[in-house]
């Protein structure tokens, strides 16, 4: 089931059950509120999509391309975001704790107060990333490192 939220309301806008978005095209998209959970996104294109707030928890967004996506406080929880494109995504206070993110481009991606804590994120590249002292789970330059905030992070790129 898909939900589209009123942002300032939380009132429900629209209510989509049953469908898949997989391979869709929603450039541009305001999904702001939404609540996504479980839902197929893979390979689906949501550059520049507005993902605010969204509940993505577990949903599937491999393949994605989420260039410029507004994901500032989305809840990503568990979700699959293997493969996927973030370049130049707002990431600010994200939820992505526990979600796979194999092999993924986060380059120029603003991860200020993100938590990754126990997402892999095995092969991710990084590079031109901003991030402060809240963005958590991940060993990035310059960043304190807590056992337990560590996460699978093997073949990364830093630059």
């Amino acid at each position: 089931m898909i939900q589209i939220k009123q942002k300032a309301t939380g009132n429900i806008l629209h209510e989509i059950s049953g469908t898949t978005l997989e391979d869709a095209e929603l450039r541009g998209a305001s999904l702001f509120w939404a609540d996504l959970t479980n839902a197929n996104l893979a390979a689906a294109d949501l550059t520049g999509a507005d993902l605010s707030y969204a509940d993505l928890r577990h949903a599937n967004l491999s393949y994605a391309n989420l260039t410029n996506a507004n994901l500032h406080g989305a809840k990503l929880q568990g979700a699959c975001l293997c493969r996927s494109i973030l370049r130049d995504a707002d990431l600010r206070q994200a939820e992505i704790s526990e979600a796979d993110i194999l092999d993924s481009d986060f380059s120029g991606a603003d991860l200020s107060g993100a938590d990754f804590t126990r997402a892999d994120v095995t092969g991710s590249t990084f590079t031109g990333v901003r991030f402060d002292a809240n963005t958590r789970g991940l060993l990035l330059p310059g960043q304190g490192f807590e056992e337990e905030d560590e996460v699978e992070a093997h073949g990364l790129v830093f630059s």
